[in-house]
């Protein structure tokens, strides 16, 4: 009976204590696979918001600039964008139907290598950052437009365009949104953000739907002090990454 009179206070306390959530999102069998083909297919250029009817796609950066391209290059800021040393920008990637999530496990990037036969390097540096809805970082990486990311380099329009690629994997998560972070590295940004920059695919465990209601499936520790200040793990499934 004293045990159990402990464990009620501790949960009444709970309130006072600190939670952290272990999320173990629950992924679907099939995946969905967005890559150049796939964008090719939307190929809608120079407005504010580009949808294929399960994503809508949309970016802006620090020239105050809107517009999204979506084509066989992939999906980029507009070619205005902002330019110089330290450019921002974002691109954002959220579900076409308001209320639903998708979980998402991978996201490539590219960076502008050269144009032309026998071209040089350009010196352009840009540090990519994958972040939920509520702007956690899920992955980060800076890609340059030399061939030193060991993925090599991609051609997408055919007209010695050459970029070079990343793939950021990462643990898989349950999101509203995801926004893709893109700034020029400092002494490293000779050109144009929405010309050098390029996500050219991700892959989804399933298209956006109405998430399932989460489960717990333990709490650790069970009990604690009445004063608080215990950090609890909550683990469970279909938790989604960034909400509270």
């Amino acid at each position: 009976m004293t045990a159990l009179k402990k464990n009620i206070t501790a949960i009444t306390a709970l309130a006072a204590i600190m939670l952290s959530l272990l999320v173990l999102p629950t992924v679907a069998s099939a995946s969905v696979t967005y890559d150049l083909t796939t964008f090719a297919g939307v190929n809608s250029d120079g407005t504010s918001s580009v949808t294929d009817g399960h994503f809508t796609f949309t970016g802006t950066n620090s020239a105050g600039i809107n517009t999204i391209n979506v084509d066989n290059y992939g999906i980029a800021l507009d070619l205005n964008s902002a330019s110089g040393d330290g450019s921002h920008g974002t691109i954002n990637i959220t579900p076409a139907a308001g209320g639903t999530v998708f979980t998402i496990s991978s996201l490539t990037v590219a960076v502008y290598r050269c144009s032309g036969t026998g071209c040089t390097p350009n010196d352009y540096q840009y540090t990519f950052a994958v972040k939920d809805g509520a702007s956690n970082v899920l992955a980060t990486y800076t890609v340059t437009d030399t061939n030193n990311d060991g993925q090599g380099t991609i051609d997408p329009g055919g007209f010695n365009d050459v970029f070079n690629v990343k793939t950021l994997t990462f643990a898989p998560a349950i999101v509203s949104a995801v926004h893709v972070d893109i700034t020029g590295v400092s002494g490293h940004d000779g050109g144009y953000l929405g010309a050098e920059t390029l996500v050219t695919g991700f892959v989804v465990a399933n298209y956006p739907a109405a998430p399932s209601a989460p489960t717990v499936t333990n709490i650790s520790p069970a009990s604690g002090p009445t004063a608080g200040g215990t950090g609890v793990t909550i683990t469970g499934t279909n938790f989604i990454s960034g909400e509270t």
